[in-house]
């Protein structure tokens, strides 16, 4: 079967119509065949504004994650951007550890402001390319890139990119079963400890967001002391199936950041009926609480900026 190219005038109705939120569009993005990968080989790099940040981006729409980007003028994943948007404010310092093209680094540059500093690793040198583009086009000389990645020391690893259209699946561990065993690039990225590489990090109030595809535990450690001297939010993917093929667990993972004490907090979000928009809200977790499932995390410590600033949005009535 022939790859299906949606002609240019329906891609560009398409992609206003998501952008609108207008009634029945995801059947109308699945109908059109949007979110069948095979479809897709080939595809070009198209250009669009960010949503929420109004960033230029050239997105691959080959790729799952970049073509969901290209049609609604964001990630799929709108509770993490809920997230950063409620948490950052001008003149904070982020740090994105998997960057990828930089999606979430223009998101967070956006917030900090000019007098703000993200600081961004990405290891997997296709899309490192892709994401210095983007900050040279759009002027954001407040984000710092680096091209490797953060663990708990020194070394040098193997990333393996799957070949099924999602750079975001790069892993320094094993590829899982549902690729196939199908590697579509592998790369000798160098990994550095945290701690050497942020010990000059300014005095702001500080957010981590990790997804690493179950490299966290590894940087977390690597992070000690940053996360020691500045109490930083963490938000993290806790990845159930990436994190034991990299020699760790989810339990593992949320008992280091237990014993920093950090709580955990689900990130939920509901549609405002009349108001066309999402609500996220923050769902207090007991200190026994392990996803059974792959989702983002927030973990929060008491002592932190960011526990007061986020307040408001915490389920007071939540009990996990």
């Amino acid at each position: 079967m022939p790859t299906p190219r949606i002609d240019t005038i329906r891609m560009r109705v398409l992609r206003w119509w998501t952008r609108l939120r207008l009634p029945h569009t995801p059947r109308m993005l699945e109908r059109a065949g949007v979110w069948k990968q095979p479809l897709w080989t080939g595809s070009p790099v198209r250009a669009c504004r960010g949503r929420w940040h109004g960033y230029r981006m050239r997105l691959d729409t080959s790729d799952y994650h970049q073509r969901g980007a290209y049609f609604y003028g964001r990630l799929l994943d709108v509770p993490v951007q809920l997230c950063m948007l409620a948490a950052l404010r001008p003149g904070d310092t982020v740090i994105d550890v998997g960057a990828n093209i930089g999606m979430l680094s223009m998101l967070a540059a956006h917030a900090v402001g000019r007098g703000g500093r993200v600081i961004s690793f990405e290891p997997n040198p296709d899309v490192y390319e892709r994401l210095l583009l983007h900050l040279s086009e759009n002027g954001l000389t407040q984000v710092q890139p680096h091209r490797f990645a953060l663990g708990d020391h020194n070394t040098t690893l193997q990333l393996k990119v799957p070949a099924t259209g999602n750079t975001g699946a790069g892993t320094l561990g094993v590829l899982p079963a549902r690729h196939g065993g199908k590697v579509g690039a592998a790369y000798e990225v160098p990994v550095r400890l945290g701690d050497e590489v942020l010990q000059d990090i300014p005095n702001a109030p500080l957010f981590i967001k990790l997804d690493v595809e179950g490299f966290e535990t590894a940087a977390i450690r690597g992070l000690g002391e940053v996360i020691r001297r500045h109490v930083p939010a963490i938000l993290l993917e806790s990845n159930v199936e990436m994190l034991p093929a990299t020699g760790t667990s989810v339990a593992e993972l949320f008992e280091l950041l237990a014993g920093m004490q950090y709580e955990p907090y689900a990130l939920v979000v509901s549609w405002r009926r009349w108001g066309r928009d999402w609500c996220l809200s923050l769902r207090p977790m007991p200190s026994t609480w392990r996803p059974v499932r792959t989702q983002n995390v927030l973990f929060l410590n008491r002592s932190g900026p960011h526990r007061a600033r986020l307040a408001k949005l915490i389920d007071s009535t939540a009990t996990g």
